[in-house]
């Protein structure tokens, strides 16, 4: 809970949320500092927030996850991110819809795949209608999650391996096409 992720952003927008869908419950989940004002934001709501601010350990984290309708990535605008995270990742592995800011990498990973929905970072009234958008509709929220899975195979380890590898032997391929003049030896002492 670092203030590039938005918290303060999620929290506002999930209290507008909270106002057309009475049985909302957002989780807030992760070590880290939540704003003085945001804490009043969840206090003045208690049944719209579970807060569990801890380092939650990877045995956890499915519990989370598997519970949740959507998944929200309100990350803020910063110079030099590539805005990917880790959060990304683990709600497409677990086909999750996401809403998500247009920090970094966010439109082309969930916009333009289909995976979700992205606002304006530091907008919660966008933020709250995108995420209303999604949990109205239940069908969208399954495509989306499709989506996602296929955003989680097309990112694995696996995939990304089998791309390098393929680079590296297309390129290693190239290199024993050129004479040996090319590439002088270099002597040993």
């Amino acid at each position: 809970l670092v203030p590039p992720k938005g918290i303060d952003t999620f929290v506002d927008a999930i209290a507008r949320v909270a106002d057309s869908f009475d049985d909302v419950t957002a989780i807030i989940a992760g070590d880290g500092s939540i704003p003085a004002r945001s804490q009043r934001v969840i206090d003045a709501h208690p049944d719209a927030f579970e807060v569990h601010n801890y380092f939650v350990p990877n045995e956890e984290v499915k519990r989370f996850f598997g519970r949740s309708q959507v998944v929200a990535v309100p990350y803020r605008e910063q110079d030099g991110t590539k805005g990917h995270s880790g959060v990304l990742s683990t709600a497409f592995s677990f086909g999750k819809p996401v809403v998500a800011s247009t920090a970094g990498v966010f439109p082309e990973y969930v916009g333009d795949s289909g995976a979700g929905r992205v606002v304006p970072p530091e907008d919660p009234d966008a933020l709250a209608d995108a995420l209303a958008d999604v949990l109205g509709d239940p069908d969208r929220r399954e495509a989306m999650g499709r989506r996602s899975l296929d955003m989680a195979a097309r990112l694995s380890w696996d995939r990304i391996g089998a791309v390098h590898a393929d680079l590296y032997e297309s390129l290693v391929g190239a290199d024993t096409e050129r004479s040996s003049a090319e590439f002088p030896s270099i002597p040993s002492k």
